[in-house]
């Protein structure tokens, strides 16, 4: 079970809170697995009221094939055109979740960083990110999909893959692939 709540009204959060617990009775009892605090002012950014996201992907999700859980969080809304996501890595054993880290992208190898996602369509580009195994390994790869119109009714498409390697994922550089497709 998740739980998330804030302590202010929605239009004025500098603080939100989300706590992974396992009920344990009927009677309201529970296990806290994990607790993560959002704040605006430090180093857990968000941009509205954080959510679990299950839109797609399930609740809670074994990236790295390790067996702990990691879970998937809506941060807000970007603009008018779309949403910020991280994945939080859940720790049963310190009982505390953490953003997970990346090691660069396209022209930013070695900027290790807690990582953020955008998914978001205008007339002008989209941005898009999935889960899958693709090398059939076991273990997921971060999929990044960005498009941009060009000239004319061209749009220029960008893949970027991430791969977990030992305790974060690294940008692939083997599997970046862009093109361009005119109507």
């Amino acid at each position: 079970m998740i739980c998330l709540g804030s302590s202010e009204e929605w239009w004025d959060i500098d603080k939100a809170y989300i706590s992974i617990v396992t009920p344990t009775n009927n009677k309201g009892n529970f296990n806290k697995i994990a607790d993560f605090t959002f704040d605006k002012n430090q180093e857990n950014p968000f941009i509205g009221r954080p959510c679990a996201y299950d839109d797609e992907m399930e609740d809670f999700i074994d990236i790295e094939g390790d067996g702990d859980k990691e879970i998937i969080v809506n941060l807000g809304l970007l603009g008018v055109s779309g949403y910020k996501y991280g994945i939080l890595r859940v720790n049963e054993e310190s009982n505390q979740m953490e953003f997970i880290k990346v090691n660069g992208q396209r022209g930013y190898i070695g900027n290790i960083e807690d990582y953020f996602f955008t998914m978001a369509a205008t007339a002008m580009h989209n941005a898009h990110f999935s889960l899958e195994d693709i090398d059939n390994d076991g273990i997921l790869e971060i999929i990044e999909e960005y498009r941009h119109r060009q000239e004319g009714d061209c749009w220029e498409t960008e893949i970027l893959v991430y791969r977990w390697e030992d305790s974060m994922f690294n940008y692939v550089d083997d599997l970046y692939s862009s093109s361009v497709e005119c109507n």
